[in-house]
């Protein structure tokens, strides 16, 4: 399994400024001819589809919890825990809980998991979002 982060290849802020600017370098960078040979319309539609950002959307009534139950947790990176020697596991009970996310989508963009480690005072939790796209 991995620790890949859920959209966190780009931040959104500095797509949406480059936007502008990619879509001018694109638009001259068109030859002539197909200026002169393709219709405005398809010309205009074309470079929406380019540009176009299509936003995940979850779809809520198919959240699930797909597993749960107790686990070994490492906290040995937790600061705010009295371990001596960090260079090693230093494991606890916890609980582990699978959520599985789907989200709408036009097009299947596969699935790819997300771990999130949640610690509190109280309880520590490992939870794992499996994400994959619905059609």
């Amino acid at each position: 399994m991995s620790d890949e982060l859920l959209f966190n290849t780009y931040q959104i802020y500095g797509v949406l400024q480059a936007q502008p600017e990619a879509a001018k370098k694109r638009i001259q960078a068109i030859p002539a001819a197909t200026l002169l040979n393709a219709s405005e319309h398809d010309l205009v539609q074309a470079l929406i589809e380019e540009f176009r950002l299509n936003v995940p959307v979850i779809d809520e009534d198919r959240i699930y919890i797909a597993e749960s139950g107790e686990a070994q947790v490492d906290v040995s990176g937790d600061p705010m825990r009295m371990i001596y020697d960090r260079s090693q596991a230093f494991y606890i009970p916890g609980n582990r809980t699978v959520i599985a996310v789907l989200f709408l989508a036009k097009i299947t963009i596969g699935c790819r998991i997300k771990y999130i480690n949640r610690v509190s005072n109280s309880a520590l939790s490992h939870v794992k979002l499996a994400l994959c796209s619905a059609h």
